[in-house]
C-alpha cells in the first residue's frame, strides 16, 4: 500500500534548503538596505553642501552666522537643522567650517554604523570621501 504526503526525511531536507537560501540572501538583504539608507546621508551632505555654497555667493564666506546652515553662535559648526539625515540613520557635522573651506561629515548612527563605508565626506571642492571604512572598500563603492 502506497503512502501519500512527506516523509520526515524530505521535510528535514526542504527545511535545510529553506536555511541555506536564507542565509544567503539575509547579508545581501542587509546590504542593499544599508546602501539606501547611505544614499540618505549623501543626499543630506548635497543639500547641505549647495546651502552653505549659496551663503558663500552671498556673504562671501561659508562660515557666516547670516547663513541659515551655520550655528549662530559658533560659526565653526552647523545650525541643528543641517546635523541629521531624514530617517537619522546618520549624524552631520563640519568638520572644517572656515569663511574660504568646509568640509561635511556623514556619520553612521545604530545599526548603520556596521556599513562597510563608514563616515562619508564631502568638501568645498566636491571632493568625496571616506573614513573607516572597511579594507578594500574605495570612494566609488561607497558614493
Amino acid at each position: 500500500m502506497k503512502t501519500k504526503g512527506f516523509t520526515l526525511i524530505e521535510l528535514m531536507i526542504a527545511v535545510a534548503i529553506a536555511a541555506i537560501l536564507a542565509a544567503i540572501a539575509y547579508p545581501s538583504y542587509l546590504e542593499q538596505v544599508r546602501k539606501s539608507r547611505r544614499s540618505d546621508a549623501i543626499a543630506a551632505l548635497l543639500k547641505t553642501a549647495q546651502v552653505l555654497e549659496r551663503c558663500y555667493t552671498e556673504y562671501n564666506a561659508y562660515n557666516d552666522t547670516s547663513c541659515p546652515a551655520v550655528d549662530d553662535s559658533d560659526n565653526t559648526k552647523l545650525a541643528t537643522a543641517y546635523t541629521g539625515t531624514d530617517e537619522g540613520y546618520y549624524t552631520l557635522s563640519a568638520t572644517t567650517l572656515t569663511a574660504t573651506a568646509f568640509t561635511l561629515q556623514a556619520a553612521p548612527q545604530n545599526d548603520q554604523a556596521n556599513d562597510k563605508c563608514g563616515k562619508l565626506t564631502f568638501d568645498h571642492i566636491g571632493q568625496k570621501g571616506i573614513q573607516d571604512a572597511a579594507s578594500g572598500v574605495t570612494v566609488a563603492d561607497c558614493w
